[in-house]
Order: structure tokens, then C-alpha cells, then sequence
């Protein structure tokens, strides 16, 4: 499949791509001020795991609709 964007999709991606960015940054910022950084990377790691482990296997799993198959 090939899709063709137009310029205006390109515009709007790129804006929020720098809106995810800032915000991700803040908030690992936050992390290790607060000091919870390890504790909180290790959540997001074993709940990621844990959501995705069952769908791994499947030849038809893709990761921008995972969330499908639980």
C-alpha cells in the first residue's frame, strides 16, 4: 500500500510529534526530580509487556493496533 499525504497532513504530524516530544520530556524531567524515574520506567515496561505478551506471537499483530486483539 502506498499512501500519499499532503502537505498539510506532513504540517500537522510534525506539530504534534513536537507536542508528544515536550510533553514526554517534561514529564521524565519530573521523574527525576521527584526521584521516581526507575520505579516509573519499570511500570510502563511490565504493563507494556504484560498487554502485548499475548498478541506477540500472532502473525497478524502490528503494533499501531495492538490493542485490538486483547
Amino acid at each position: 500500500m502506498h499512501c500519499r499525504w499532503p502537505l498539510k497532513l506532513w504540517i500537522f504530524c510534525a506539530f504534534a510529534a513536537v507536542i508528544v516530544i515536550i510533553v514526554a520530556v517534561m514529564h521524565i524531567r519530573r521523574a527525576i526530580t521527584k526521584g521516581v524515574f526507575v520505579m516509573k520506567l519499570t511500570e510502563i515496561t511490565v504493563c507494556l509487556f504484560l498487554l502485548m505478551a499475548p498478541c506477540l506471537t500472532s502473525p497478524y499483530f502490528h503494533l499501531h493496533h495492538w490493542y485490538v486483539y486483547l
